[in-house]
């Protein structure tokens, strides 16, 4: 394996830096950085644009649990300054009826709704150093989800305010308030008679987790669609212009391959690097012009519940897979392009990898948007094992604590096998492809050459093995 590859240095370290002078290159990272640069305050202009200019919300009623009357006095909920659409909401103290209340007594028996109801309810608690606001609506009324979010969010930036104006504070305590946590979430009612209290808090979290992997899903399928391409392109390129045919002199060409590969991955995190870079430069301008980090909706995607699989291991973990799923499909790739004698064919060439990879990536996105990937069934195993679909799902739900640690052992373990049986493969046929000069090969094509470099390496061996018996027998008649 060492002397197959001899020269990956030099084939790395030059096609990086022929790649990172390409002008398409520089063309596309520069739209790509453009794009995230202005997306945070784009995305918040259009919500500021859009946003709803009333709420349906008119009436509040109140389970204050905290006994300190935090609703006596409302005035700092109703100051109209920055165009408050919850100025007019009216406060008060909910009438339930609890007195009745068993084992088998249903939400909606105690939080009541009628069709036309404009009211929502909101419990106040306070426990451990946090304040948890939870605000309970019906989709049965016109109110809807997201105006209960941005209601939401509204409390949680006034919430210490209210404590303020309706308890007289000592300096000691006022440093108390300004370091108790506010939480706010919202409970949908059908969604309380049906749910454990546990699975209620995260039903807004579950929604930003599966956001997270669909748009890794997205974004993964996107870059291995041009990623792919580009090693295809480099291959026939130099194949075309016999260089690939002068490299082959003096380098092996498992080195070759591998070393295109690895440098087109480099390339690509440096895309993603600066694409990072242009999206934090965009929320400080954000921050800058409207005063806000990021827009609700973002905000609620990225906040660290949604991350809950996050830590060293689990982010190693992710990364090998994402890596480990790059090599593999620019392996495949690679052949692809190898596979094809001319510049103008490489579409025809590249049909197998892009049918490999609309496959592998619409099984992906067919897990993710049927929710299967959430709860453990037989197409999400096959999904998170299989290595060729595993690099699109995988990373997302690692950190977004969908997948278990042995899980990702398993799914790492088969990735690693499967790469390792390709760079075997590519090894034994690729030099037979990139000699090769005619039609495009089918997949077909490509599998006899590697029996006949299998059988060509097991005469090989006879070969030898016979020489070194004929020594041997030399020797002994001596």
């Amino acid at each position: 394996m060492k002397n197959n590859l001899l020269g990956l240095k030099e084939i790395y370290t030059f096609t990086v830096s022929q790649s990172l002078k390409a002008k398409s290159l520089k063309i596309v990272t520069i739209i790509m950085c453009i794009i995230a640069l202005f997306s945070v305050p784009v995305v918040t202009l259009l919500n500021q644009d859009d946003k709803v200019k009333h709420t349906n919300i008119k009436k509040v009623k109140v389970i204050d649990l905290t006994e300190f009357n935090l609703l006596e006095n409302t005035d700092v909920l109703k100051e109209k300054k920055d165009s408050n659409i919850y100025a007019e909401i009216e406060y008060e103290p909910a009438e339930l009826d609890l007195s009745k209340m068993n084992g088998n007594t249903k939400m909606k028996d105690i939080y009541t709704f009628d069709e036309n109801a404009d009211y929502v309810y909101m419990n106040i608690v306070y426990l451990n150093g946090s304040f948890d606001t939870e605000i309970i609506y019906s989709k049965e009324t016109k109110i809807d989800s997201d105006d209960v979010n941005d209601y939401s969010e509204f409390i949680k930036a006034n919430f210490k305010k209210l404590i303020i104006k309706n308890i007289t504070l000592d300096e000691k305590q006022k440093k108390i308030v300004d370091s108790a946590n506010v939480i706010t979430y919202q409970k949908e009612l059908d969604e309380m008679n049906n749910k454990s209290d546990s699975s209620e808090k995260s039903s807004g979290d579950e929604k930003s987790k599966y956001w997270v992997v669909y748009v890794l899903v997205t974004v993964t399928l996107f870059v291995l669609a041009f990623g792919g391409e580009r090693v295809g392109m480099n291959i026939v390129t130099e194949k075309a212009s016999k260089v690939m045919e002068f490299l082959l002199t003096s380098v092996k060409p498992m080195a070759i391959i591998v070393g295109k590969v690895f440098a087109s991955i480099t390339v690509m995190f440096i895309q993603i690097f600066l694409v990072f870079i242009s999206f934090i430069v965009s929320i400080v301008i954000n921050s800058v012009i409207f005063g806000i980090y990021l827009p609700g909706a973002m905000e609620r995607v990225l906040k660290m519940s949604t991350f809950s699989g996050v830590n060293l291991y689990n982010i190693i973990f992710a990364i090998i897979i994402f890596i480990g799923g790059f090599l593999l499909y620019g392996l495949i790739a690679g052949l692809a392009g190898a596979s094809v004698s001319k510049l103008e064919e490489i579409a025809e060439g590249m049909k197998i990898y892009s049918l490999i990879l609309v496959i592998s990536g619409y099984a992906a996105m067919f897990l993710v948007t049927s929710n299967s990937f959430i709860k453990a069934s037989l197409i999400r195993s096959i999904v998170i094992y299989i290595p060729l679909t595993s690099m699109f799902v995988a990373p997302g739900m690692i950190i977004t604590g969908y997948m278990k640690v042995t899980e990702s052992i398993i799914s790492i373990l088969l990735l690693c096998i499967s790469i390792v049986w390709m760079i075997k493969f590519v090894s034994n046929v690729y030099e037979s492809m990139v000699y090769y000069n005619g039609t495009p090969m089918k997949i077909k094509d490509i599998m006899n050459i590697s029996k006949q470099k299998k059988n060509d390496g097991k005469q090989q061996k006879i070969h030898q093995e016979n020489e070194r018996q004929q020594e041997k027998n030399m020797k002994g008649e001596e």
